[in-house]
């Protein structure tokens, strides 16, 4: 009985503290709803790496492709997206792992098996795509990986050598943590590696050999390329999407394939053009650049560059005055969010048809200087525009 009495008194007094309201000064004070701030962002895949594998190899026998990718953005989760060529193509087992210190193929820890549709590999009819079940594999922004893959048939690739250091050698090789191949530095099979995190801008590059990375003498091509260094330089991601040897009207019939597809891409980067100087004059260009701008307007933000200078011994007077009267069209009557003028930065002070000296080799690509100008170039306009 007395337990039960105290009970009692303790909650009366209680009670009579709080003038007949128990707990009212320990009750938090009342926010408004304006006033809370807003939940994080919930994560979304967004490009990390992207090539376009407008070409096509055939692959006999059940081969294992080792590329080293380095990621544009940071993220908890990936997901690999592989391209088959102009046949059908067998996809056998995917694996991922750190490249981080690792060369020759090795790889640091085990590799960890990507899954598709809850099976280890799978089979693609010619030119599609298939994209994998959401890995869990967290990455760092810039971060490298090992992408390992047991194929054959026929795998859309790309033309340039961008990855030194990836390998191929036959066999079932995917788990393994160190193999020993032969160098193979193109991008073949892989097409896309998206990475879950925060949303943020996502652009993509859409142009020829001058945006794909044709980049020699170079260490690191992919790395070098003016798209990489914006990436590097906003810390935002920049898929590329460019193909050597392209012109303007066969990218514009290719973005469903290789532009759209892309997730989270808010800003397109376009600079392309000069493979078609040869039998478009201006009017046929602007023509060409309308419908390609037409077609990306409801996808993203258009950035256009113009073209840099053409003062090879084999390039006539006639495409270098078509090249000047097409970027005078860009500068003034274009229909475009944004202007990036690359030729102001590449060109000689007295000729703009020539480059500024030790920015190209042959007179039609940049090398690493001038890859580097044009990253700055289009940094600037960039960071202008988004950060007044």
């Amino acid at each position: 009985m007395r337990r039960v009495a105290y009970g009692f008194v303790g909650l009366a007094l209680l009670v009579g503290c709080s003038g007949g309201n128990p707990g009212a000064n320990h009750l938090p004070p009342k926010v408004s709803p304006l006033d809370r701030p807003p939940p994080p962002p919930s994560p979304v895949f967004q490009p990390g790496y992207h090539a376009a594998l407008r070409w096509s190899v055939e692959v006999p026998q059940r081969m294992t492709f080792r590329t080293r990718i380095p990621l544009g953005r940071a993220g908890e989760r990936l997901r690999l997206t592989f391209r088959a060529g102009d046949g059908p193509a067998k996809v056998h087992a995917v694996t991922v792992a750190s490249a981080d210190r690792t060369t020759g193929g090795w790889v640091a820890l085990s590799p960890v098996p990507a899954t598709f549709g809850g099976l280890q590999g799978f089979s693609a009819s010619p030119r599609e795509r298939v994209t994998s079940d959401a890995l869990p594999f967290a990455v760092a922004f810039r971060q490298e990986v090992w992408v390992s893959f047991e194929a054959e048939g026929f795998l859309a690739t790309g033309e340039n050598e961008l990855f030194p250091g990836s390998v191929v050698l036959p066999g079932q090789h995917a788990g393994d943590t160190a193999i020993a191949g032969d160098p193979q530095e193109r991008a073949v099979g892989l097409a896309t590696i998206d990475v879950e995190g925060e949303p943020t801008r996502g652009f993509v590059a859409i142009g020829d050999s001058i945006t794909e990375a044709f980049v020699y003498p170079a260490q690191h091509p992919y790395l070098q390329s003016w798209p990489a260094l914006v990436e590097e330089g906003l810390r935002l991601p920049v898929a590329n999407a460019a193909v050597s040897g392209t012109g303007i009207e066969e990218a514009r019939d290719a973005l469903g394939q290789e532009v759209f597809p892309l997730a989270g891409i808010t800003d397109c980067l376009v600079m392309i053009g000069t493979n078609n100087l040869w039998d478009h004059d201006v009017q046929a260009m602007s023509a060409a650049y309308l419908e390609l701008y037409r077609a990306l307007e409801p996808f993203c933000t258009v950035w256009a560059g113009t073209l840099p200078p053409k003062d090879a011994p084999w390039v006539s007077p006639q495409v270098q005055a078509r090249r000047l009267a097409t970027n005078e069209w860009l500068r003034h009557d274009a229909p475009v969010a944004h202007l990036i003028d690359f030729e102001a930065v590449l060109r000689s002070a007295d000729d703009p048809n020539e480059w500024l000296p030790g920015f190209t080799r042959d007179g039609v690509h940049p090398v690493v200087p001038g890859q580097q100008a044009m990253a700055e170039e289009a940094l600037h306009v960039i960071r202008r525009a988004l950060y007044p």
